[in-house]
């Protein structure tokens, strides 16, 4: 019987490595003969390098008689718990400092952060490689592998950010973002919690950027004596968000 591809480690390398066969050339086309900016051409490098990957994974399944498809739905409840949740972890601590000095993102790298990676990142790592482990691994290792893989994804983008910390953030949200695909299967929910945890950072790291430079404002006021009530409040509904995956309530 064919199974989905990917469905196992080694697939799942070979999926990665069809990521990147475009990617070097393409960034090399676009730096030095079309003489774009270093930001839109790896804009348009990872936009090419995640479509030839969808295209891979789409013929080969196909050829196997496996059907493709995706679940975008959305769940609004963990939507919102999950946003406070995050609001939390990339806000009240100040994080920007450790994750992402002096980041400001232009408007090009804006869109790239905030929707472009969250729907190729997602659409790859939980909806074609998490899915396929699934179907030969455990959940816990599937969660776990597919987790360190995103993160180590993430290495290339360390010296651009600031921090090899990012790689830290990358392999716990992976964690969490895995977990909650595992639980709804929902390509659409784990796009749209990447995406507010993506706009939050920096958000955050805008926030951070604020209270260096206005030390007697109202918002560096709350942010420097209110985080600890937050801090309190957001480990209740994280325990909450947590117990009502478990017991799979909202879905």
């Amino acid at each position: 019987m064919k199974k989905h591809f990917p469905s196992n480690i080694l697939e799942v390398i070979a999926i990665m490595g069809i990521d990147m066969v475009p990617y070097f050339p393409l960034f090399a086309l676009n730096t030095f003969f079309l003489k774009l900016s270093i930001e839109k051409s790896a804009l348009i490098t990872n936009i090419c390098s995640s479509i030839f990957t969808l295209g891979i994974y789409y013929v080969v399944n196909k050829k196997n008689n496996i059907k493709v498809k995706f679940n975008f739905k959305i769940d609004k409840s963990l939507v919102i718990l999950s946003l406070i949740l995050l609001t939390y972890l990339v806000i009240t601590l100040p994080i920007s400092n450790l994750f992402h000095k002096n980041f400001i993102p232009s408007k090009t790298r804006l869109i790239s952060i905030i929707i472009l990676a969250p729907v190729f990142e997602e659409i790859i790592f939980r909806g074609i490689i998490l899915k396929g482990l699934l179907v030969s691994y455990k959940p816990n290792k599937s969660i776990i592998i597919s987790s360190v893989l995103f993160s180590l994804e993430h290495l290339i983008f360390t010296n651009l950010i600031g921090s090899s910390l990012n790689i830290l953030w990358a392999l716990i949200l992976g964690l969490f973002l895995g977990y909650v695909y595992f639980k709804t299967r929902s390509v659409g929910m784990v796009i749209i919690l990447h995406a507010l945890n993506n706009g939050l950072v920096i958000l955050g790291n805008l926030l951070q950027h604020h209270v260096n430079h206005h030390k007697k404002s109202f918002l560096t006021y709350i942010y420097e004596n209110f985080s600890v009530y937050f801090y309190c409040l957001c480990l209740i509904l994280f325990a909450y968000l947590i117990n009502r995956l478990i017991s799979k309530k909202v879905f």
